[in-house]
């Protein structure tokens, strides 16, 4: 049965994504409460022996999760929109089926680009369209999946705690960090091989519904996106927000409706019954780290200082297992455009020691900031 955060009962069906119901079911952030602790804004005041709590995370994770070691054969499919592209909106269909604890199948469309990706035990696989992938759509892939923003570096700690009125939700939140996101931090004319490591000042901002655990605000800050969610599909003792939408600021930019949370009955195929044209490695959660061996400066051109264009660019990337970086997305791109031409420029001539997995290479996932100083 589907409830919202508080109880009462919702109809999950098929069809489209309407904006109008997204607009009507959306939180509206209000002022803090008037017995509420202090914010962020204001000192976010903290219980004495609080700090280091994470349960309310962990509590999130134990909802939320359905591809953890008590995963059960289930199927979610979602309806999501791409708000705000230079082409025009674009409409995305989601589908997870989840065979059992380390084994799922992934299915992501839009347009010409259809991604599948899933794990089978020992293996993970993909197969996707030589397109590049933009960060609106890995925007749209963090918003489906909500443990992505609980999950937290070793020894993460809760730098504030605070409460706040979010709609309907006296929401207790929190913001908490290291994160579990890996970085790799370069500035422009320079030969220094930055390495790839953990970032200790990387937060997030984080606010549950207390009475159902579910997360229902993930807040990165400065050019990261905001994710919002609302409402409730429950499937046992799993519980996934119905409504979803991702924020720039204060721009509106993806929006998505779970359609549907079911048991499966479906079998999951074994390693042999995939298609020959998949990419596969081994499935490995901690692999070891990739590390630059050799790189072309980033340079800051004469064409990019005339028009002032200086500063800090950030994007989204993975390391092959061939050692090379690619699928760069851009957090916010828009007003740089000669920055991020001398960043691709360079990066085609970048070399990683790929990271791995058992002696053998894994795709791995990171995010590059290059520095432009005024100079």
């Amino acid at each position: 049965m589907a409830t919202d955060g508080r109880g009462r009962v919702l109809r999950v069906a098929g069809g489209g994504l309407g904006r109008a119901s997204c607009r009507a079911s959306a939180f509206v952030v209000l002022a803090l409460a008037a017995q509420a602790w202090a914010g962020p804004g204001s000192g976010g005041r903290l219980d004495a022996g609080e700090s280091n709590d994470l349960a309310p995370i962990e509590r999130a994770r134990g909802v939320h999760d359905l591809r953890g070691a008590d995963a059960g054969p289930v199927t979610l499919v979602a309806k999501a929109r791409l708000l705000n592209l230079v082409g025009g909106d674009r409409d995305l269909d989601y589908a997870l089926v989840v065979y059992g604890p380390g084994h799922w199948f992934q299915r992501v469309a839009t347009g010409g680009h259809i991604e599948f990706r899933g794990r089978i035990p020992g293996t993970e696989w993909r197969r996707r369209p030589a397109s590049k992938k933009s960060y609106r759509l890995a925007e749209a892939e963090m918003l489906l999946d909500p443990t992505v923003h609980l999950r937290l570096a070793p020894g993460a700690t809760v730098r504030k705690h605070w409460r706040e009125a979010i709609g309907e939700v006296a929401a207790e939140c929190l913001e908490v960090g290291p994160l579990a996101d890996y970085w790799q931090h370069d500035v422009s004319d320079t030969e220094h091989l930055p390495e790839v490591a953990l970032d200790a000042h990387q937060t997030v901002r984080l606010c549950f519904a207390p009475d159902s655990g579910m997360l229902v605000r993930a807040d990165y800050g400065g050019s990261f996106p905001r994710f919002e969610y609302s409402g409730l599909v429950a499937l046992g003792a799993k519980q996934i927000p119905r409504s979803m939408r991702c924020f720039e600021q204060k721009k509106l930019v993806v929006e998505a409706e779970v359609t549907n949370l079911a048991p499966s009955e479906a079998a999951g195929p074994d390693v042999d019954a995939l298609p020959d044209d998949v990419e596969t490695w081994p499935a490995c959660d901690h692999p070891t780290l990739p590390r630059l061996i050799s790189k072309k400066p980033v340079k800051h051109y004469s064409e990019a200082k005339a028009r002032r264009q200086f500063g800090q660019l950030v994007c989204h990337a993975e390391v092959s297992t061939g050692g090379n970086l690619h699928d760069l997305a851009y957090v916010d791109d828009g007003a740089k455009p000669y920055l991020v031409a001398a960043i691709n420029l360079a990066i085609d001539e970048w070399v990683y020691e790929p990271a791995t997995c058992d002696g053998k290479p894994v795709p791995f996932e990171l995010y590059l900031t290059v520095q432009f100083p005024p100079r």
